[in-house]
């Protein structure tokens, strides 16, 4: 009986041993230290040279201490336990290596007949501890290659470093810690690559979170801060926080999007062109000390740089909310905590219960007019029935805390003009989240801009539109459910221009009581 329990033991350890192994092909834990190894640096470059293209090697939990940078540049993808350590115990370049040459996108001028690029090569899980002795990974030569679940800790000068020669790396869930002293200046992901996508990050007192010389990347939901590592002298800040940066944008075409800078001495450090910094906050935490604060600093090469949707906090009279040439768009912001003789971007909404208006009854809806401007090329609605519209979404906790009260009384009034002599009118209309549609169809346009208002009662239920509600009787449009309002032009109101080019541009809308 005891024999056949100690056979079903070992069955069942087979058969574990094989269902943790369908994600690899080959482990580390095959290739021992030969004699006269005194670290982990000859086993591993042994493993993963046995590995190879297609295939993917395996490090178990464990601490593997290396002397020398790893090179991978056979198309080997790792997968690392996720307590599986791998930690420099000397200085050199990087710890870790991966230049994916051979299965690449740099492969295409050079495959032979039959043969193809793998498109799945990843690194994931594990601990890359560089140990203040050296960077934790440097990645080169890619394309299309995943980065997941990684820790990147105690790397100098970076954490990851992305070379400039590839594209396409999709990284998810990467956490940057430094815990040791004496590596201010560090920086947790320098980025020289492109068209690539990063996403669920979390950085922990490196100097610099980010850094970004390449072009079309978007890093979302990306929070850095810092603080702990203690000041390196008596009456100085936490080590980390001087001359710290939260994000360093360079290059061009970079998009932060709900990302947060917490505890910088910048937040946003933005060079190149056509930066985006969307839905993005800024927070200082004064337990750490930190006061001179700018919140965004624009190069004097930056342009076209959009700063949009997010909210920027002060925490003392020395913060600055800004500093740079000026050549930056600022829309639909919150900025809290500023003095009052502050000097804001002119969209500012100073408080987010606080409404730029005169009144609880006067709101305004403001519009970029680079934003707001509908367009059409020459014979676009010549066919019956053709239409577009420029829409702009509304602010529905703002309508519903303002405007708990809806209509007569109230009215609509836009500064608008046309870009052309031909466009005479348009049509103009709001959707509510009960699926209900409130417009006018003729709103009369000049070349000139104007203020056009348009009482709550001469807006008319668009029951033409296919699967309107019925109404009530006596109802009247709600501003409490309104979420986008349109701005159309179509065949129907062209008057014999069709054939021409249209446009129109919207200044600002308002919700206007009595």
């Amino acid at each position: 009986m005891k024999r056949l329990q100690i056979l079903v033991w070992l069955c069942a350890v087979a058969v574990i041993a094989h269902a943790d192994s369908t994600e690899w092909d080959i482990s580390v834990a095959e290739f021992p230290r030969m004699a006269g190894e005194m670290d982990d640096t000859a086993r591993l470059q042994r493993a993963v040279d046995a590995t190879g293209a297609e295939k993917v090697l395996y490090l178990p939990r464990g601490v593997y201490e290396i002397s020398k940078t790893i090179m991978v540049t056979n198309c080997t993808s790792l997968l690392l336990h996720k307590s599986a350590t791998v930690r420099a115990i000397a200085k050199m370049d990087h710890l870790l290596h991966i230049n994916m040459r051979a299965g690449s996108m740099w492969r295409w001028g050079s495959l032979k007949p039959g043969e193809t690029y793998d498109q799945g090569l990843f690194l994931r899980g594990g601990h890359l501890d560089g140990n203040g002795l050296s960077s934790c990974l440097y990645l080169q030569m890619y394309f299309h290659f995943t980065l997941r679940d990684v820790v990147f800790a105690n790397g100098f000068p970076y954490g990851l470093h992305v070379g400039n020669k590839g594209a396409e790396i999709i990284a998810n869930n990467l956490y940057f810690r430094t815990v040791k002293r004496g590596l201010a200046g560090n920086v947790a992901l320098f980025s020289e690559g492109n068209d690539s996508q990063y996403s669920d990050l979390v950085c922990v007192d490196y100097t610099t979170g980010l850094r970004t010389l390449g072009g079309a990347n978007t890093f979302t939901r990306f929070h850095v801060w810092g603080g702990p590592i203690p000041p390196p002298a008596k009456g100085r800040l936490p080590e980390m926080l001087e001359n710290s940066v939260c994000f360093d944008l360079g290059g061009h075409m970079n998009t932060l999007r709900d990302c947060y800078a917490d505890t910088g001495a910048i937040g946003f450090l933005v060079g190149g062109w056509g930066q985006q910094i969307v839905g993005c906050w800024y927070l200082n935490n004064t337990a750490f000390g930190l006061k001179d604060i700018t919140i965004v600093k624009q190069r004097p090469d930056s342009s076209d740089l959009l700063i949009s949707d997010g909210v920027f906090r002060a925490s003392g009279p020395e913060t600055q909310l800004y500093d740079g040439p000026g050549r930056v768009q600022w829309r639909s912001m919150v900025y809290r905590g500023f003095a009052p003789d502050t000097e804001l971007p002119a969209e500012a909404i100073c408080e987010p219960d606080q409404p730029k208006a005169t009144s609880s009854d006067d709101w305004e809806l403001i519009t970029d007019p680079k934003n707001a401007v509908f367009t059409s090329p020459p014979g676009e609605f010549a066919k019956p029935q053709t239409a577009r519209a420029l829409s702009i979404s509304a602010p529905r906790k703002m309508f519903s805390k303002h405007f708990p009260k809806a209509g007569p009384g109230k009215a609509f009034v836009m500064r608008v003009r046309a870009t052309d002599d031909v466009t005479k009118c348009l049509e103009f209309s709001f959707y509510q989240t009960d699926g209900k549609v409130w417009g006018k169809s003729q709103v009369p346009l000049t070349r000139e801009w104007q203020e056009i208002r348009i009482p709550y009662e001469e807006l008319h239920y668009f029951s033409h539109y296919p699967k309107m509600p019925p109404l009530a009787p006596g109802e009247m449009p709600d501003a409490r459910k309104i979420h986008t309002f349109r701005f159309m032009y179509g065949n129907w109101i062209s008057r014999g221009t069709a054939d021409q080019a249209h446009g129109f541009e919207i200044g600002s809308l308002r919700i206007l009581g009595r």
